[in-house]
């Protein structure tokens, strides 16, 4: 549920002479609450996309997650996407605005792990890309491209 926001007259800020005249002794806070409520009304788009390439011949799931989704998988929080990729295939998700500290799981359930049934790589964005880090950052502005490739060597790794 979006949390709401509650305008107090005291949180207003004055509206220059002509505009509160025009609008009364609250023209702006009503000014205040129009604008915020057309920031809030914003569809959600997409604000930076990553792709996984799976270079490998094995079939992978990839979960997307970031602060602030719904959790549609394992009913994580923060997943946002979750899809299954085939041997030498690709798939993408884009991120809408407002997620942060994005993670992108590579899991292979045929290859058990640390006592796990299922191997995982974490890929977060670090100095300008995703890479194989546990360090969660975010990036820094909107209409970027990002790219995971996934090859033989990483899946040897573990």
């Amino acid at each position: 549920m979006p949390k709401t926001h509650i305008l107090k007259t005291r949180d207003c800020p004055r509206t220059p002479k002509p505009v509160s005249r025009a609008l009364g002794r609250r023209g702006g806070c009503l000014v205040a609450a129009l604008s915020l409520g057309a920031v809030i009304a914003q569809p959600a788009s997409a604000c930076f996309a990553v792709q996984v390439e799976n270079q490998t011949d094995r079939p992978l799931e990839l979960i997307w997650r970031a602060e602030g989704c719904g959790g549609i998988f394992d009913d994580h929080e923060e997943v946002c996407h979750h899809k299954a990729v085939s041997g030498n295939g690709s798939e993408s998700y884009d991120y809408p605005w407002i997620k942060t500290g994005p993670v992108v799981i590579i899991r292979d359930s045929h290859k058990s792990d640390k006592g796990e049934s299922y191997t995982e790589w974490s890929y977060t964005y670090h100095d300008g890309g995703f890479r194989d880090s546990t360090f969660k950052g975010t990036p820094p502005h909107c209409d970027e491209h990002y790219t995971i490739q996934f090859s033989q060597v990483d899946w040897l790794s573990r």
